[in-house]
């Protein structure tokens, strides 16, 4: 947190998700998603993925899961990122009781490299700690290497691969690793 401080001194909140956030929800994974991966797609496999991922109906169902745990931050009172986290049968792929999955950790490209990433690691391991995980794993595009080196930071490490659709176009995710200490 002393990262935090030394760099911003505005107001940081963090809270849980409601149906009522559904639209600072959708823009926030919209927008940072096109940030981050839209020169590597095409325009059609986004707007795909957006409607099928990113649309009301799914978007209600994920926040309104029992095994999910979406919570936003706000930084001067402006949406600047969130956190998707999934227990049990919620989770993309079943690795086991002992693991909670981090499905999602999006940050604004304005709001990146300010400290907001390690907040929001932080609010991860105390959600994973309060479901009595031991272990935190996610998938993260093999292309990501900004990415790829934030977890391996966090003390993640590479297990395996699996398959992410962005639209029709087939890619491959790392999966990763974490046990909580």
């Amino acid at each position: 947190m002393d990262q935090l401080h030394n760099k911003m001194t505005s107001d940081l909140t963090i809270r849980q998700c409601t149906p009522d956030d559904i639209d600072i929800l959708k823009a926030l994974c919209r927008t940072t998603f096109w940030e981050t991966f839209g020169a590597d797609n095409t325009e059609e496999n986004l707007e795909a993925m957006f409607e099928e991922s990113f649309n009301d109906a799914v978007l209600k169902k994920e926040i309104l899961d029992e095994h999910s745990h979406i919570c936003l931050l706000f930084f001067d009172n402006e949406a600047a990122a969130f956190i998707k986290v999934n227990d049990h049968k919620s989770q993309t792929e079943d690795m086991g009781t002992e693991y909670v999955e981090l499905q999602r950790i999006y940050i604004l490209q304005k709001y990146q490299g300010k400290g907001l990433g390690r907040v929001l690691m932080d609010k991860v391991h105390d959600i994973a700690q309060s479901y009595g995980k031991k272990k935190i794993w996610l998938g993260v595009w093999e292309h990501n290497q900004k990415a790829i080196d934030f977890y391996k930071k966090f003390g993640f490490e590479i297990t395996g691969d699996h398959s992410f659709f962005v639209g029709d176009d087939e890619q491959r995710d790392y999966i990763m690793e974490k046990v909580i200490t």
